[in-house]
């Protein structure tokens, strides 16, 4: 089953980046194309010397005038922690405007960084492997299964004001059957551990639609947000970050199920004799025990993201007021998503622990199914 599952991520992988190709063949007058960096000469700026004017020769590795030469400028700010550094042999993005006339121009915009990336990704599945096998190859699968269900799906039915929430259910439905698939098979673990990890994120979307309208947050709160505000488009940026809040505990909730399912099963092996009632408690109490470990993981995830913000606010103690700090809407929001991580594995835990207690005591699942099968031939009768 699990080739079988890997075999249609590689299919779908495969024609996600054969679509991708198609999209880009389209060449629109404003785009983003890959240079390298030919040479750069600086010339002073005599009305401000704070700021230099570097005259950059650039050759283009992307697009329309691919291996083609051209001039532009970059403005150098002197002690500006934002500008870039540029060298000869330095790959950058430029932006591409073509003109009336048919004659473009380039702006450099930034560094190009992707071509760095494969050769971390490959040290990073090489230390997974190392660590943990061909389990943990199967979860990374999963994960940028999930990336492409965001991209494919999630994606298009915010531009196309579509229910954010409904859609992040099932995006989510497909990412959770498919990971867990690949990570414990296809089996009544894996049955189980779907069953309380969608359990778990569909009460917290619930959760979620009446908490942010609860702390009245609009979901404005950084400057994507207000980049996206400026477009055109009726997006609902309250659901769009409830959404975001359950995409975010939606892998600790995977965890904590795929965990418990693997305890109940390794007692059950120990102890062929036990009920049910004696297998949902140390499956109970294994995932009680995980449950502050995982928060504790969030929780410190969500700090590292905003340490900023807590410098800024540690520095201009004596002149905020705490009411003032808990009020910010951005405190607000992580207090929200902890608050949502909770719920989530909170409906997960015990939903999960009686599943596969009564799947491995008492069949339920064959029995279940011969029960539905036989109220179905009564029927027809």
């Amino acid at each position: 089953m699990k080739k079988i599952i890997l075999l249609l991520c590689f299919a779908f992988i495969y024609l996600t980046f054969f679509w991708a190709r198609d999209a880009l063949c389209y060449q629109p007058s404003q785009t983003y194309e890959e240079a390298r960096v030919i040479s750069v000469s600086k010339e002073p700026n005599k009305d401000n010397p704070n700021l230099e004017i570097l005259q950059t020769k650039i050759q283009l590795i992307t697009g329309i005038f691919k291996d083609k030469e051209f001039t532009t400028e970059y403005i150098h700010q002197i002690g500006s922690p934002y500008d870039l550094k540029l060298s000869p042999d330095e790959r950058v993005i430029v932006y591409q405007q073509i003109r009336s006339d048919n004659e473009p121009t380039f702006f450099i915009s930034d560094i190009a960084r992707y071509n760095k990336y494969p050769w971390l990704l490959l040290i990073f599945f090489i230390l997974i492997f190392i660590a943990s096998g061909l389990r943990g190859i199967y979860m990374m699968i999963g994960l940028f299964g999930f990336m492409f269900l965001i991209w494919l799906w999630l994606i298009p039915a915010v531009i196309t004001n579509l229910n954010i929430l409904v859609v992040t259910i099932a995006v989510l439905f497909i990412g959770v059957v498919i990971q867990t698939i690949l990570i414990c098979g296809f089996s009544q673990k894996s049955l189980s551990a779907i069953i309380g990890a969608i359990s778990g994120i569909i009460v917290a979307s619930i959760f979620s639609y009446y908490l942010n309208s609860f702390l009245n947050i609009t979901g404005m709160i950084s400057e994507e947000g207000l980049f996206l505000k400026n477009i055109s488009l009726n997006i609902n940026f309250t659901n769009l970050l409830s959404s975001a809040m359950i995409i975010g505990s939606s892998g600790a909730a995977i965890k904590l199920s795929t965990s418990i399912a693997s305890t109940a099963e390794q007692y059950k092996m120990l102890f062929p004799t036990s009920n049910w009632r004696e297998i949902f408690n140390s499956s109970f109490q294994s995932g009680r025990e995980s449950l502050p470990e995982l928060l504790q993981t969030l929780y410190l995830a969500y700090i590292g993201c905003y340490l900023p913000l807590i410098l800024l606010v540690s520095i201009q103690g004596p002149t905020l007021s705490w009411f003032r700090v808990f009020s910010l809407e951005v405190v607000a929001t992580e207090i929200a998503r902890s608050f949502i991580a909770i719920i989530v594995l909170f409906i997960t835990l015990p939903v999960t622990s009686f599943l596969i207690s009564r799947f491995l005591s008492s069949n339920f699942v064959l029995n279940l199914f011969l029960k539905i099968v036989g109220k179905i031939l009564i029927l027809k009768r």
